[in-house]
């Protein structure tokens, strides 16, 4: 695919390296920035918002002129794609305390399936259509899921209260606490 886009947008394939890299590096910010958004938040809209947030991307990078365009909304779509990470949680809490791991195993495979036939898919629909449709194909697939989660998933509330969540506050002092021991020595 990334050849097909080097053609498409005139550019070089060192440039055309930077989409991936973008994808990853969004991904990476999304674990760090949007994923515990799901303890704080109920995890129902969290997971709604993401995914059309998810949808608008997948769009603007389906009709991207340019590498820049591209870059960004991939991004972009590496930040959202981590409403897969939501989806393991909510499902392990919706299901009965019997059948929990098998539920979440269930949902992973799902997950790690997806994310493998994504590359045969993705490669065939570039070669036999265009790398746009890509994009646009899985914008389609990702409002229908917006949509359909929306109407179908229970509100799930936080399971963490202001007043006892401060996981953050105690691990930025156990990060001060480590930086002055590793000082004194």
């Amino acid at each position: 695919m990334l050849g097909t886009l080097a053609d498409s947008l005139g550019a070089s394939p060192a440039r055309i390296g930077f989409i991936p890299v973008a994808t990853q590096l969004g991904y990476a910010g999304g674990i760090v920035l949007f994923a515990p958004l799901g303890d704080k938040l109920d995890r129902r809209k969290v997971i709604v918002v993401k995914a059309v947030l998810l949808t608008v991307a997948l769009v603007l990078a389906g009709v991207a002129q340019g590498v820049l365009w591209l870059t960004a909304a991939s991004l972009a779509i590496g930040l959202l794609a981590t409403v897969a990470q939501d989806l393991v949680p909510a499902a392990a809490a919706v299901a009965a305390p019997a059948s929990r791991g098998k539920t979440v195993g269930i949902v992973m495979t799902g997950l790690l399936l997806g994310i493998l036939l994504s590359r045969v898919v993705s490669g065939a629909v570039t070669e036999y259509v265009s790398w746009r449709a890509v994009f646009l194909g899985a914008a389609c697939v990702m409002a229908l899921f917006a949509a359909t989660a929306a109407r179908v998933l229970a509100s799930f509330p936080p399971r963490c209260v202001p007043r006892t969540c401060r996981s953050s506050a105690r691990w930025r002092r156990s990060c001060a606490t480590s930086r002055r021991c590793v000082a004194r020595r």
